[in-house]
């Protein structure tokens, strides 16, 4: 007997929100299974498929089809997500370092799906920005305490 493996669409959508007067951050997350994965300074979230555009001062900038992955619901429970829940805790959070993001990047690499590149490409460019964002902000409060 053959087992049929159901495959699951994957989507990324992009939201931007502001941190503080000008600057402006990118929240990422990914749809797969019915499901939305996320990741923030309140842990890993799994929820129903929910567009965030308009909530807690989130903007939808655009959501990318990344195509189908063939990895099944239930080999991703058992084999994957246990590794994620480990690696994406509350404590390990950090806004510019290790975010939504990151998460969202681990998680394309995980389900491999068809259309994985702009994905990649799209969050690696915005983890550049943040890091530049982070030097910009570290090296303002190492000069700021300096000075005192």
């Amino acid at each position: 007997m053959t087992s049929i493996t159901k495959m699951t669409f994957v989507k990324l959508n992009i939201y931007k929100f502001h941190l503080v007067g000008f600057v402006t951050e990118y929240h990422a997350e990914i749809t797969a299974f019915g499901q939305s994965y996320s990741y923030s300074d309140e842990g890993l979230e799994i929820s129903p498929i929910t567009n965030k555009d308009g909530i807690d001062g989130y903007t939808l900038v655009k959501s990318y089809s990344l195509g189908f992955s063939g990895l099944s619901e239930a080999r991703f429970n058992t084999r994957h997500l246990p590794g994620l829940v480990e690696s994406f805790t509350v404590d390990k959070y950090q806004l510019f370092l290790n975010n939504c993001r990151h998460f969202s990047l681990e998680m394309i690499k995980v389900l491999r799906p068809s259309r994985a590149e702009e994905g990649l490409w799209l969050l690696s460019q915005l983890n550049m920005m943040s890091q530049k964002i982070n030097t910009i902000i570290d090296t303002g409060i190492v000069n700021t305490v300096r000075a005192i």
